[in-house]
C-alpha cells in the first residue's frame, strides 16, 4: 500500500471534519444556514456593478432579494460575463475570476461560467461532506490512491483581459490548500490532464492505473467510462505491459512514469485479466446514476464487483446542487444559497419544498449567478431535518444527453440550418442511434441529396459543443452518420410518437432534436453514411 497515499488521505479526511460537522448541524436548520448564506454573499458584493443595478445596500431579508432580483438565465448574464472577460472588474463579483468554466448553452455551442476563489471554496463546502462520509463508511476507501476522471486538454485558452479558461489540472478545480494533499492522493497525475492527444491521454491514465494494485476509489462520470478504458487496455495488453516495466515519460507533462518491471510480470502472469485481480483493493466506484447513465451501471457493477457503485449528486458546472449523504442525495445547503421554481411558475425556498413534487433549481453563488435557472427536473423525496432531499429526473427543454454530450435543441436546429442553408428539407431529424460501432448520432433528412462528406460535416459541426466533441474523443460516441428516409417521414415520425409516447395527434411538433432511438426503423431509412 502507498504510505503517500493513505497519508494524504487522512490529512483530507481531517481536513473534511469541519465541513462535515457544519453540514449535519445546518440539515435541522436549512431557512437559517440559506439566510445566513445570502445574507453574506449580498454583503460581500454591495459594490459591484449587479450589486448597485439591484441595490443590495437595501436587501434585508430573502423576499426582499427575490423581489429587488428576477430569475436569470445564460443569456441574461452573458452582457455582463463579456465585460469581465475583456478585463472589467467587480462586474457580478467583488472577488476577481480566476478562471472561466467552458459549459455547453442552450442558444449556442458554448458558455463561459465564472469562477472565483470563494465559488470553489462553495464546491469545497459540498465536496468534503461527502469524502468524509466516503472514508467514515466505506472501509479501505482510504488505504489507496485514488483516480478522479482526469480530462484530456480541451484547447485551455484566455480570454481578451487575460483570463484562463479552464483550469491545468482538475484538482485545481476545487483550489485551495487541499490542492497539494488532493494531487498526493491521486493514482494518476493531475498534470495528465495537459495531454491533448487523446491517445496519448488515454495511454497514460492507463499506466498510471496498471501500476496501482492498491487503487482504492474512483471517480468518474458517465459510467461507460470505466468499461470502455477495460476493453482498450485489453486490446493493447502487451503494448501496456512492456512500457509499464520500462517505464516512460508522459508527453507534456514533465512527468516520468518509473519502471515497474514486478508489477508488469505480476500483470503477465494473470490467466483471464478482470478489474477485479487488476485492482483488488478497489473499495468505490462514483458515478452518475441518474436518466440514460443508469443503464450503464449493471455492466458497471459486473465489471468491477469488488467495488461499491456509489450514483453521484447533481453537480453543474455553475453550481453543486445535491451531495450522497446517509444513502440519500440532499440539498447542498451549505454551498450556495437555493430556490426552486414549480411546474406553475411558483418560486419556493429550499424548506419549502414537499415529498413527491417536481422542482426546477435556481442557485445564487459566489461566482456572480443570482437567482440562476440551472434546467433539471428534481423530485423531493423527503428531508432530513428541513432539509430537502431530491432525485435528479432529467433535464428541461428538448436534450439528448446519453454520455454527457448535453445536445440540446435550439444548438442542434442551427447547426441543421447551417448544413442545408438555403435547401428546403421536409424532414429533418437528429437522434442517437444504436449501430455496430456504438451509440452515433444520425441525421436523418428527407428532401434533400445525400453529400459524401456530409456525415463529417456534420460530425464536425456538433463538436462545437466541447462536450459532444470530448466524448467522441474518449470513444463513448461513434461518429455522425446521415440517413436519408422514405417519403412522408414526417407521418412516420408522428405516428410512433402518438404510439409509443401517448402524445395526442395535435401536441406533436416537428423538433430538430430526438433523445430516442430506434429511428432507423421507424423512419424506413434507405442508405446511411457514415
Amino acid at each position: 500500500m502507498s504510505l503517500a497515499a493513505r497519508s494524504a488521505n487522512a490529512i483530507w479526511r481531517l481536513a473534511s471534519i469541519s465541513a462535515d460537522v457544519r453540514l449535519r448541524r445546518a440539515l435541522p436548520a436549512c431557512c437559517e444556514v440559506q439566510s445566513g448564506l445570502l445574507e453574506k454573499l449580498l454583503a460581500a458584493n454591495v459594490r459591484t456593478v449587479f450589486g448597485h443595478k439591484h441595490d443590495f445596500a437595501r436587501i434585508r431579508t430573502p423576499r426582499d432579494f427575490r423581489s429587488a432580483v428576477p430569475v436569470n438565465t445564460y443569456s441574461d448574464l452573458a452582457p455582463l460575463i463579456d465585460r469581465i472577460a475583456v478585463g472589467e472588474p467587480r462586474v457580478l463579483t467583488a472577488a476577481p475570476v480566476t478562471h472561466f468554466a467552458l459549459t455547453a448553452g442552450t442558444g449556442g455551442p458554448a458558455k463561459l461560467v465564472p469562477y472565483t476563489a470563494p465559488l470553489q471554496a462553495q464546491f469545497r463546502a459540498a465536496l468534503a461532506p461527502w469524502m468524509a462520509e466516503v472514508f467514515r463508511t466505506v472501509q479501505g476507501a482510504g488505504d489507496g490512491p485514488a483516480y478522479w476522471a482526469i480530462s484530456p486538454a480541451l484547447g485551455r485558452s484566455r480570454t481578451a483581459g487575460g483570463i484562463p479558461v479552464g483550469f491545468d489540472e482538475d484538482s485545481a478545480y476545487l483550489g485551495g490548500l487541499m490542492k497539494p494533499v488532493i494531487d498526493a492522493a491521486l493514482a494518476v497525475p493531475g498534470s495528465v490532464s495537459r495531454i491533448e492527444d487523446v491517445e496519448i491521454h488515454r495511454q497514460a491514465t492507463a499506466l498510471c492505473l496498471l501500476a496501482r494494485e492498491d487503487l482504492a476509489l474512483v471517480s468518474i462520470w458517465h459510467p461507460s467510462f470505466l468499461p470502455l478504458l477495460w476493453r482498450w487496455m485489453l486490446g493493447h495488453w502487451d503494448t501496456l505491459l512492456a512500457l509499464l516495466a520500462g517505464g516512460m515519460s508522459l508527453t507534456g507533462t514533465g512527468l516520468h512514469l518509473a519502471p515497474r518491471p514486478a508489477r508488469a510480470r505480476a500483470l503477465a502472469g494473470l490467466r483471464d485479466p478482470s478489474p477485479a485481480s487488476v485492482w483488488p483493493r478497489l473499495r468505490l466506484i462514483s458515478a452518475w446514476g441518474h436518466g440514460f447513465a443508469a443503464a450503464y451501471l449493471p455492466e458497471l457493477a459486473r465489471l468491477f464487483p469488488q467495488a461499491m457503485i456509489q450514483p453521484k449528486g447533481v453537480i453543474a458546472t455553475e453550481g453543486f446542487v445535491t451531495l450522497p449523504h446517509a444513502g440519500r442525495q440532499i440539498l447542498a445547503v451549505t454551498a450556495h444559497v437555493f430556490e426552486f421554481e414549480t411546474p406553475s411558475g411558483d418560486v419556493l425556498w429550499p424548506w419549502e419544498l414537499e415529498p413527491g413534487q417536481e422542482y426546477a433549481p435556481l442557485v445564487t453563488t459566489a461566482g456572480g449567478l443570482y437567482r440562476y435557472r440551472i434546467p433539471d427536473r428534481l423530485r423531493c423525496t423527503g428531508r432530513l431535518g428541513t432539509t430537502p432531499c431530491l432525485e435528479f429526473l432529467g433535464r428541461q427543454g428538448m436534450r439528448s444527453d446519453r454520455f454527457g454530450e448535453k445536445l440540446e435543441e435550439d444548438f442542434v436546429a442551427g447547426v441543421i440550418g447551417t448544413l442545408f442553408h438555403g435547401t428546403t428539407l421536409a424532414f429533418a431529424l437528429l437522434a442517437p442511434e444504436e449501430t455496430a460501432a456504438g451509440i452515433a448520432y444520425t441525421l436523418y433528412i428527407e428532401g434533400a441529396r445525400s453529400d459524401p462528406c456530409l456525415a463529417d460535416r456534420l460530425d464536425q459541426a456538433l463538436s462545437a459543443n466541447v462536450h459532444y466533441a470530448h466524448c467522441r474523443r474518449l470513444g463513448q460516441l461513434a461518429p455522425a452518420r446521415i440517413a436519408t428516409t422514405g417519403p412522408a417521414a414526417q407521418d412516420r415520425y408522428t405516428a410512433r410518437m402518438t404510439a409509443e409516447r401517448g402524445q395526442r395527434l395535435g401536441d406533436v411538433k416537428p423538433l430538430a432534436l430526438s433523445p430516442m432511438t430506434g429511428w432507423d426503423a421507424a423512419l424506413a431509412r434507405k442508405g446511411c453514411d457514415a
